[in-house]
């Protein structure tokens, strides 16, 4: 009948026993864990935002609007053109026609800021070449300073979208132009250098 206590007394140490040999256990393989998690291949870094996102060096955009100064409205249709010196600053030029009463040809030649995607403030010279009615009338031309501001909306495939503001300072006057524009995006991205293909 002493054979009851005594087995009692063994299945107590074993089990009491059995969570030091546990612990001792896992800290002789914890060693080893930092050596495969060092054996794995590390995962290839993302591209950094600037990559991914810098535009491409040239944005051309066809417009169609309207220029208006005192109590005249003028439809205005024109075109510009940038391209981009970095992923934050770009130079252009820009051409438009305002139709009767105004009869002008304006050049203006800017600087663009891009504070932010889509967003865009432009300011630049240039001038204007009026063309009254009437044979006797002489070709005038006048200086102009432009500022201005507008937003590209992204589309599929390149293409843009948005409004365009700008007010033009002329022959002590001011007028302004509002304009919706069409525009693509092309060219290689600014940055970007594409692999030679020599071996």
């Amino acid at each position: 009948m002493r054979i009851l206590p005594l087995i009692t007394l063994v299945l107590t140490c074993t089990l009491a026993a059995a969570p030091t040999a546990y612990a001792q256990d896992r800290a002789v393989a914890a060693p080893d864990a930092p050596a495969r998690e060092a054996d794995a291949p590390e995962a290839p870094e993302a591209p950094e935002a600037s990559e991914v996102e810098a535009p491409p060096l040239f944005h051309a955009a066809v417009l169609l609007g309207d220029t208006h100064h005192a109590d005249l409205n003028g439809l205005t249709l024109g075109g510009d053109l940038e391209v981009r010196l970095t992923s934050a600053v770009g130079i252009g030029v820009t051409g438009e026609h305002v139709n009767e009463p105004f009869r002008e040809n304006i050049w203006v030649f800017p600087v663009i800021v891009h504070p932010k995607a889509g967003l865009k403030l432009t300011i630049g010279a240039g001038f204007e070449r009026e063309h009254p009615e009437g044979a006797d009338h002489h070709v005038e031309q006048h200086g102009l300073l432009r500022l201005g501001a507008g937003y590209d909306i992204p589309l599929p495939h390149g293409w843009t979208l948005g409004p365009d503001l700008a007010v033009d300072f002329v022959a002590g006057q001011h007028v302004v132009v509002w304009a919706a524009a069409v525009g693509k995006e092309f060219g290689p991205r600014h940055g970007h250098r594409p692999a030679s293909s020599r071996h």
